[in-house]
């Protein structure tokens, strides 16, 4: 029984950043009546912060000489986690949850709660098994922690500087909660509850989009089915799951800033890929796809001139790059090209540029999109999005504009991904037998391609029943 609330505790904590984040912005959505799909997706993206601000958190006091792993800090958080947490279980009593479609109706709650379940149950009781964690990360959490419960004079370095250092404190944070029972750093807690903001990401985005319950459910189970984001949730300690949650979310508040006008809501969702940076090394490159997919839709759609003059830029910009090369420093961004020896350092990495048979790229892209099972129909489901295009063109700019916009982020994803075998170190990690490295990079586009199958459904719907108004 001990052990049982000891380990219900330690759970509780690991989640308080997560709720508290969620918390808020349910309290705002309810204060304004915003409808129950984008309060889902509002609730999975604040959720989500809530894990990046307090790596934030724990980095700014430790930077000033007042370290936050502490009892005193989780008196605090605790306490400050329950006056949001209050007003909602007063609300619900008072005011009860309309289920037939307002917020957070019944078409977002009817998703198969057991698996999700399945799935908390299996994070929490088998241990931590990724490379990554097991051999970098798990190491400098755990350092951290010991920085922090010892007397020390100068701000925690790392001993391993590849990543920024924001993941490395999520899990110091989950792992330390943890640390009053027998689950230590194995409580890998904050990598399940992305798996639920991208769920509940995904169903709100569906609802919003469609009024569809048979659509927001197929466009759920196809994100949480992922056979490697399964994988990834249960076996937790990679950072692709966190660039997923961000890119998913910011995606989704971009595609409905286009359809619904909305500044906010695309500053948003720029504001969370931009994010990318700082929580993984390479996570610039998975930013840049989805930012120049917007800006592409918002030049052509605005003047195709101006789009042409810019396309001319861009391909001489590049150009002018490959010929003589380039060097940019800011910190932790950081990225150079010897056009030379044709070496690109980007993300703690130095890539040699190589020729690759098309023999070998083949078999490495069906092996690691199709063969392995680690997409099931993901690749199928973007070939039917590109094959729609001709019906798209026949609807409202706006729509065509927002699903124009995802389909070309999936496919700049897919292209980065793709490019990155010519690269010695990309091509290493990604031969079929040698590691699951190209598969496991590929998750944040995979769970991308949920919201094209919404927007997918969402245009067969507007074909046979006429578009969704209410939005």
């Amino acid at each position: 029984m001990h052990n049982l609330v000891s380990v219900s505790i330690a759970i509780a904590l690991a989640t308080m950043p997560w709720v508290l984040g969620a918390s808020i912005t349910t309290i705002v959505c309810l204060r304004q009546s915003i409808s129950g799909g984008l309060s889902s997706i509002l609730i999975g993206v604040s959720g989500f912060i809530g894990y990046l601000v307090i790596a934030l958190v724990l980095r700014a006091s430790d930077c000033y000489g007042k370290p936050l792993l502490s009892d005193e800090f989780v008196v605090a958080f605790v306490l400050i986690t329950i006056v949001f947490v209050m007003p909602l279980f007063v609300y619900t009593f008072s005011q009860g949850i309309n289920l037939r479609g307002g917020f957070l109706g019944w078409p977002i709650l009817s998703i198969p709660a057991f698996y999700v379940a399945w799935s908390a149950a299996m994070n929490l009781q088998n241990p931590v098994q990724g490379w990554d964690v097991m051999g970098y990360w798990g190491q400098q959490a755990y350092a951290f922690i010991e920085h922090s419960d010892a007397s020390w004079e100068k701000p925690f370095q790392l001993i391993w500087d590849k990543h920024p250092i924001t993941l490395y404190l999520v899990l110091a944070w989950s792992g330390w909660s943890a640390s009053i029972t027998d689950l230590g750093m194995g409580a890998v807690v904050p990598w399940f509850m992305c798996f639920l903001s991208l769920m509940l990401i995904v169903a709100g985005f569906a609802w919003q989009s469609t009024r569809s319950v048979i659509s927001t459910v197929i466009a759920t189970m196809s994100l949480i089915s992922l056979p490697l984001l399964e994988n990834h949730t249960i076996l937790a300690g990679y950072g692709e799951i966190f660039v997923a949650a961000a890119i998913v979310g910011g995606c989704a508040l971009i595609s409905i800033g286009i359809t619904q006008s909305s500044r906010t809501f695309l500053v948003f969702g720029l504001f969370l890929l931009l994010c990318l940076p700082y929580i993984k090394n390479t996570g610039l490159a998975y930013a840049m796809p989805p930012i120049v997919a917007y800006a592409f839709v918002a030049i052509f759609f605005y003047s195709r001139r101006v789009f042409l003059g810019i396309a001319i830029a861009a391909i001489a910009f590049l150009a002018a790059i490959w010929q003589t090369g380039i060097s940019v420093d800011l910190g932790i961004l950081s990225i150079a090209f010897d056009s030379e020896q044709r070496i690109i350092n980007f993300g703690g990495r130095e890539l040699e540029l190589n020729s690759v048979g098309t023999n070998e790229l083949f078999l490495t892209e069906i092996t690691s999109r199709v063969l392995n099972q680690s997409y099931h129909l993901g690749l199928s489901l973007f070939l039917l999005s590109c094959a729609l295009l001709p019906l798209v063109s026949r609807q409202d700019r706006r729509f065509q504009s927002s699903y124009i916009f995802i389909l070309l982020s999936c496919a700049l994803l897919i292209l980065m991904l793709w490019l990155s075998l010519f690269t010695d170190d990309g091509l290493r990690h990604a031969l079929p037998g040698a590691d699951t490295g190209h598969s496991r990079l590929s998750i944040p586009v995979f769970t991308l391609i949920s919201l094209l199958l919404v927007k997918t459904l969402e245009a067969m719907s507007n074909k046979i029943v006429g578009p969704v108004t209410d939005n």
